[in-house]
């Protein structure tokens, strides 16, 4: 009786791990290079955006508080600072703090030309009634009003172009 039998070597099953498989790693190469993408492109996005000057900061903020469709007292208030923002980064003063006649005072004890003092005047003077006294103004003053520190705020710039390019 001769069987022959077969003997097998005993063997475990064979297992990989999932990090030695090629499409893990093909996976976490690819998303690594998705990482440093975004990570390059939001790079390079904040390095295209353009620094605005306190002249086109203003315009641009005086131009969306046209189309907001706030109260007058509200619209006024932020009208104002808007303004005192734009002077202060000027004419290198803190006037964001200050009352709408310190202000007017500040400038005038700076030494800043006359015709510019007297505008500001206007401007912030008018605005008082509206913003302490809750006197009520009507759309079309609100427009005349951003309208006038639009112009006023066009000439400051103007008027400091002018006085750079002379000390030049």
């Amino acid at each position: 009786m001769n069987h022959s039998v077969e003997v097998f070597d005993v063997y475990d099953y064979f297992y990989t791990p999932i990090w030695h498989q090629q499409w893990f790693i093909a996976l976490v190469v690819l998303c690594s290079l998705m990482v440093v993408g975004l990570v390059l492109y939001r790079v390079v996005m904040r390095s295209r955006q353009k620094e605005l000057s306190p002249y086109e900061h203003s315009l641009a903020k005086l131009e969306q508080l046209e189309y907001a469709g706030y109260s007058s007292k509200e619209f006024y208030f932020l009208f104002t600072t808007i303004l005192k923002e734009y002077l202060s980064c000027i004419y290198s003063l803190n006037l964001s703090s200050r009352t709408d006649s310190e202000v007017i005072n500040a400038i005038k004890q700076e030494g800043i030309t006359s015709s510019i003092v007297d505008l500001i005047e206007q401007i912030l003077t008018g605005t008082i009634t509206i913003k302490f006294a809750n006197k009520k103004a009507e759309r079309e003053k609100m427009t005349e009003d951003l309208n006038r520190c639009i112009k006023a705020i066009k000439f400051i710039n103007y008027k400091n172009r002018l006085d750079t390019s002379d000390t030049l």
